[in-house]
């Protein structure tokens, strides 16, 4: 409960806002694509695309949070493929992140998208403040170069990266990535 309450607060932030905007300037949405939410938590960005976009949006998370009003966001199971997937802010829970991407593959169709928003591990040491308190489900934050290569090894064609979100330093927060299968 103490989780979920976090991710909802979260999930009401003006920062949160601004990088589920960003997110979705960078895929697009067109009606009637597939498309997955790779660590949906509690729905937020699922519901955002089906309301803003009419997508097929749909969640998966190993995390039960199925409390929510509309069971139709989540999926344990899919028999069909996706066109894009995303990861906002979930790829670093992620345990055997190059299994995950393999296993990822048998899901997306010919051609298909995968976009990554999560913390840059740059920004991260930068701050290394005493407030910081990463969540404590985190597995591991990624370095720019570090996430691209994650993604080339495991066969995928990165169409761009980049960084954005508050900047000190020279770092930004957030790092982003759009790469095909």
């Amino acid at each position: 409960e103490e989780y979920k309450a976090k991710l909802r607060q979260f999930n009401s932030t003006d920062k949160y806002r601004n990088e589920l905007s960003f997110l979705s300037k960078l895929i697009s949405p067109i009606k009637g694509e597939k498309i997955l939410d790779h660590g949906c938590g509690l729905g937020t960005a699922v519901r955002n695309f089906r309301e803003k976009f009419s997508a097929d949006c749909f969640g998966f998370d190993v995390v039960n949070f199925r409390e929510v009003d509309d069971i139709s966001l989540f999926r344990d199971k899919f028999w069909f493929k996706f066109s894009k997937v995303f990861f906002l802010h979930s790829i670093a829970h992620i345990p055997d992140v190059e299994w995950k991407l393999q296993e990822l593959k048998e899901l997306l169709e010919p051609e298909a998208k995968v976009y990554v928003i999560t913390p840059n591990k740059l920004w991260i040491e930068h701050i290394n403040t005493p407030e910081y308190k990463p969540d404590p489900t985190v597995i591991n934050h990624f370095y720019p170069i570090e996430l691209e290569e994650l993604f080339k090894n495991a066969g995928f064609k990165i169409i761009t990266a980049g960084q954005f979100g508050q900047c000190t330093g020279g770092v930004n927060e957030r790092l982003f990535l759009e790469a095909q299968i």
